[in-house]
């Protein structure tokens, strides 16, 4: 899914921010410290996460270290009409087995896209020293 739709169904939801980084090297090797820094730079009231959300290099962060930090509330288990999970681990299965078709359905928009409008503010808060990664 493009970024522009992603970002087109999450604004849908009313948050304050939404944050995008580009996953590169430097930015997998960032501490889940340097994760929660960050986080404490916008201030967020509450962060909603999947049960199963990891942070930092080697995903040393999980839940349980964001909600020491953090309000946090975790979005509950999403399953298809056959009682399976859907996740983003399991639809980037599907595709990358060449079953992409059995994908689609798991990705359906709950409203049409042409009904979301947002303008979205963009604002760079990276430390320095990820520029030169």
């Amino acid at each position: 899914m493009p970024l522009a739709e992603k970002l087109a169904r999450i604004a849908a939801l009313g948050p304050d921010f939404i944050v995008v980084a580009q996953f590169n090297d430097c930015y997998a090797r960032r501490s889940a410290d340097d994760f929660l820094a960050d986080l404490g730079r916008i201030g967020p009231v509450q962060i909603h996460v999947g049960a199963d959300f990891r942070f930092g290099a080697r995903q040393a962060g999980d839940v349980a270290l964001l909600a020491r930090h953090f309000s946090v509330v975790e979005a509950p288990v999403t399953c298809c009409t056959a009682g399976e999970t859907i996740s983003s681990s399991r639809i980037r299965g599907l595709q990358a087995s060449g079953r992409a078709a059995e994908a689609v359905p798991l990705l359906a928009a709950p409203l049409p896209l042409h009904a979301i409008g947002a303008a979205l503010l963009t604002n760079d808060i990276r430390h320095r020293e990820d520029d030169n990664a």
